[in-house]
């Protein structure tokens, strides 16, 4: 959506945001996968660049979604309850620009995991009543479905990428509210072993849909948690219900970064 909130098809966000930083002969365009999306957009931005289609990639978020909570205030929670989930939402906005490594395996990407049955589960829309957004969510459900795969889903993740859980030093989970975030880290510990560290801040920030591990990694480093070439593993749930994650060495000099 516009700055006005109205529906926006064409130009692609990419494309406007290249053109305002004035940055010719890009190669532009938008990836819509919900929540996953900014995970999504580095996976496809580091396959472009190992296959040396791109030489750096910039890839940008931005979450404007605090109308969806004006919109559910407006409805009666007790008639509406799919609803509620919209009042864990916040604002956001990361941006990472990636390029190429003489150091292989410093970014690492699990297999995407699609759920194309929950697919009904979570929905964003316009409203129609309103201008603006509008999302109806089986909460409990569609939390019930990924802490029933996200066991098996992180055993063959960290398979398939060759990382040994008890090496990863830091873990940002999608955060959906910091109960649930326990509650998949309870999972988690069952099947794979302890955390070393788990970001779970949420409370300050909320659920900022694709921006959520920028944010995140944004507070952990201003907290002074986050020291160079320490391991991180981002997991991200989008509505789909589709599961991803990335396993990346934190850059050189990242704690002196402000």
């Amino acid at each position: 959506m516009d700055a006005k909130l109205r529906q926006h098809l064409s130009p692609s966000f990419a494309t406007l945001i290249a053109d305002e930083l004035k940055i010719p002969g890009a190669q532009t365009f938008d990836v819509s996968n919900a929540c996953a999306g900014m995970l999504t957009g580095l996976l496809i931005a580091e396959s472009r660049i190992k296959s040396g289609q791109s030489k750096y990639a910039l890839i940008v978020a931005g979450e404007h979604i605090s109308p969806i909570i004006d919109e559910a205030m407006r409805r009666n929670l007790y008639l509406h309850p799919r609803a509620i989930a919209s009042l864990t939402v916040g604002d956001g906005a990361a941006a990472y620009i990636l390029g190429r490594s003489e150091e292989a395996g410093r970014i690492i990407f699990s297999e995407p995991i699609t759920m194309a049955q929950f697919n009904h589960y979570c929905i964003g829309q316009a409203c129609k009543s309103h201008v603006g957004p509008q999302m109806r969510t089986r909460a409990k459900d569609m939390q019930t479905a990924v802490f029933d795969n996200l066991g098996n889903f992180l055993k063959r993740s960290t398979d398939y990428m060759a990382v040994k859980w008890d090496e990863i030093d830091h873990t940002f989970s999608h955060p959906t509210t910091p109960k649930a975030v326990k509650k998949g880290a309870k999972i988690a510990t069952d099947m794979m072993g302890e955390i070393n560290f788990l970001h779970n801040n949420s409370v300050e920030t909320a659920n900022t849909a694709s921006t959520t591990h920028g944010v995140q990694i944004e507070l952990s480093l201003s907290s002074g948690h986050l020291k160079s070439d320490e391991t991180a593993l981002l997991i991200s749930y989008g509505s789909g219900i589709g599961i991803l994650a990335m396993h990346l060495k934190l850059p050189k000099g990242v704690e002196n970064w402000s």
